[in-house]
This record gives structure tokens, C-alpha cells and sequence, in this order.
């Protein structure tokens, strides 16, 4: 049976730049029977997963994509987040949502660093998408001690004025910073939006992330929409990953991706049997399934656990090799030793025979005296 998920990955390899690569990463996020499983696109979530992690991914041709870099340059002194992180947000935006209409809400902007990438991206994609960045913008609101590490206050280093100011300047008409406390200002907000696209929920704590994802999950784009969530999977947010396991399991939803970040759909994607979306057709054919594809992804499969192979039992000789130059180093202290051990008992020995000789000589002296020397 044909591995589609091994294909496409085998696909994307083949085709790690220009047209071809675009091509690729359209049909490899259309929404098919095949691709989505347990409400969410498995291949697509494979893609872009393997895509970023692999040393011999599309990460460098992303890194050279005229939106991406435009978009990350403006960002840069203004985000914390992990840049394979934006990555994936962008290939969300260019191909996950190609030809969805709807908004982008951030829960938890900061300094508002990737909403003015996700911003810019929208207005180069020459979509009508509108990024809300929702933030105290003076710093975390009270926090959950028994769940959270992160505390009331933290990350207050930031400016509404400043993050205006500067999409301002940079005509980024669609990023609009919303202040205050997520209760305060979601509700309302949502009210007014038809549908979200993308929610992508930046938040360290279990309150916000809580409210955050069952806020916005009713307004969620009805083709499926995306839920990305930056924190959970960090080592100072269990409270934030509690918050998804919360949503889980009130939910069942199945995880789209795990890397770089957690991604899910909802709801699930629409599925259409001739490759397109429900509101748009996509400009492409679907990845066809041939003998050749499923066998050459087999086979990249293979090479790359024999490579994986092979650097363990690496890793493994050089640490005989260690065990073997300390086990060197402990005979050669073990020689030593033992030749100090022999000297001293030879020491022990000769002044033992220097002592009897001494302590016997006045006797040997008084046996003379009574026997006349004889």
C-alpha cells in the first residue's frame, strides 16, 4: 500500500527550491481522503514538520523566499519566537490557507514581533486578513503558582505606542494591537470578526491559554482553521501545556503537528475528492501515487535510519574509545603504585634487617665476654 506521507516527504526533497518546490507544498497541503486522518492533514503536518527539522529540508530555500524575508526583517528585534517557528507560521499562511479568507488573532503578543511578520505576510499574499494582536503590553497578568513558573509581570518590557508607531511607518494597515487582559477584550473582539483563520496562542500560562482556546474555537474558519501554540512544549510552561491537554481532551483533537510548535486544526479540515478546498479550487493536481514515488520514499526512509545507525555506533566507538584511554590510564596509575608498594616493602624490609642487627650486637658483644671469644 502507498505511503502518502513518505511520498510527499520524498517530493519535497527532490524539490527543495524554486517552482518546483512551490508546486510541491500546494499539492502537499490540499485537503484529501487520503491526507486527512483523524481531523487534521497528516501530510501536510509531516511536511512541514520533517521539512524544518531535517538537515536536508527547506528551511534554506524559506530563509530565501522574498515575502519570508522581507517579512522576517522587519520583525527582527521585535520577537523571542524561534525561527523555525515563524517559519512554519509562514508556510501555514502562504499554503495551509491558500484561498481561505478569514482573520488572524494572536493570544499574547509581547512586543508584538510576530504579528508584524504574520502582518506582513498577509499584505504581501495580497490577502484580506487582519492580524489582532491581543496583550497587556504591560507585562503577565496574575499567574497560577501551583501550575505556573512564569509570574505576574514578567515580559513587561514592551510598548503599545511603539508597536503603533512602527506599523505605522511600515503601512501595516492590517495589525492592529488590542490592550488588555484576553476576558476584557476577546469576547468583544470576536464578536465583530466572521471567521479566524489562525490563532496563534503565545501565551506561558494556564489562564490565558485556557481561555484563549475555548474563546476562539466557535469562531474558527469553518474549512479548518488553524490553532498553533507556541509555549507548551517549552520547559518553563506547564501550565500552558496542561491547558492543551485540557482542550484535548474535551475536544479529541489530534494533533496536526509537534514540531516546531503544536499545531491543530479546527474543526477539521473540509475534504474535497478532487483535490481543492471547499471555497476555492487550488491551482494544482494531487500528488499522484505511483510504484516509483512510494519506492523512493521507502527508500529515503531506510537511508536515513541507516544514517542514524551509523552515527549511534559513532558516538558508541568513540565512547569505547574513551573507556579504553581511561582504562589505559588506570593500569598505568595501577603500575605505578604497585612499584611504590615494592619499593616500600623493600624499605620495610632492609630496615628491619638494620634494626635486628642492631639490637643484637650488645649481646653478641656479652655472649664474647663469657665465652672468651670463642
Amino acid at each position: 500500500m502507498t505511503n502518502l506521507h513518505l511520498a510527499g516527504i520524498s517530493l519535497l526533497r527532490n524539490q527543495t527550491h524554486g517552482p518546483d518546490l512551490e508546486h510541491a507544498l500546494r499539492q502537499l497541503h490540499i485537503n484529501t481522503s487520503n491526507s486527512v486522518v483523524a481531523g487534521r492533514n497528516v501530510t501536510a503536518g509531516y511536511v512541514r514538520s520533517w521539512g524544518l527539522q531535517s538537515p536536508e529540508g527547506i528551511a534554506p530555500a524559506i530563509a530565501q523566499d522574498p515575502i519570508y524575508k522581507e517579512s522576517m526583517e522587519l520583525a527582527r528585534g521585535w520577537t523571542v519566537v524561534d525561527e523555525h517557528k515563524l517559519m512554519n507560521l509562514f508556510l501555514i499562511l502562504k499554503y495551509g490557507l491558500a484561498g481561505i479568507e478569514g482573520d488572524i488573532v494572536e493570544f499574547g503578543s509581547y512586543k508584538g514581533g510576530s504579528a508584524i511578520f504574520m502582518a506582513n505576510i498577509a499584505r504581501r499574499l495580497e490577502t484580506k486578513a487582519k492580524v489582532y494582536a491581543l496583550d497587556t503590553f504591560e507585562g503577565m497578568p496574575e499567574t497560577d503558582t501551583a501550575r505556573d513558573l512564569h509570574m505576574a509581570g514578567d515580559f513587561k518590557d514592551s510598548s503599545l505606542d511603539a508597536l503603533r508607531t512602527f506599523a505605522q511607518e511600515n503601512q501595516l494597515v492590517n495589525l492592529i494591537p488590542v490592550q488588555g487582559l484576553f476576558e476584557q477584550t476577546a469576547p468583544a473582539l470576536l464578536e465583530k470578526i466572521d471567521a479566524v483563520t489562525l490563532a496563534h496562542i503565545d501565551c506561558d500560562i494556564y489562564s490565558a491559554v485556557k481561555f484563549a482556546t475555548e474563546v476562539v474555537r466557535p469562531k474558527m474558519h469553518a474549512s479548518g482553521g488553524y490553532l498553533a501554540f507556541d509555549d507548551p512544549l517549552q520547559a518553563t510552561c506547564l501550565g500552558a501545556l496542561e491547558a492543551v491537554e485540557g482542550m484535548i481532551q474535551a475536544t479529541g483533537l489530534h494533533a496536526e503537528q509537534a514540531y516546531p510548535h503544536l499545531v491543530y486544526r479546527f474543526p477539521a479540515p473540509a475534504i474535497s475528492a478532487a483535490g481543492e478546498s471547499s471555497e476555492e479550487a487550488v491551482n494544482t493536481t494531487p500528488l499522484k501515487e505511483t510504484p516509483f514515488a512510494n519506492a523512493q520514499a521507502r527508500i529515503d526512509t531506510l537511508e536515513t535510519a541507516l544514517r542514524d545507525k551509523e552515527e549511534r555506533l559513532h558516538a558508541i566507538d568513540e565512547q569505547l574509545s574513551a573507556l579504553n584511554g581511561q582504562l589505559h590510564d588506570k593500569d598505568e596509575q595501577l603500575r605505578a603504585r604497585n612499584g611504590r608498594i615494592d619499593e616500600l616493602q623493600g624499605s620495610v624490609l632492609a630496615l628491619h634487617a638494620s634494626t635486628s642487627w642492631r639490637l643484637t650486637a650488645p649481646l653478641r658483644a656479652l655472649k664474647a665476654v663469657f665465652t672468651g671469644g670463642r
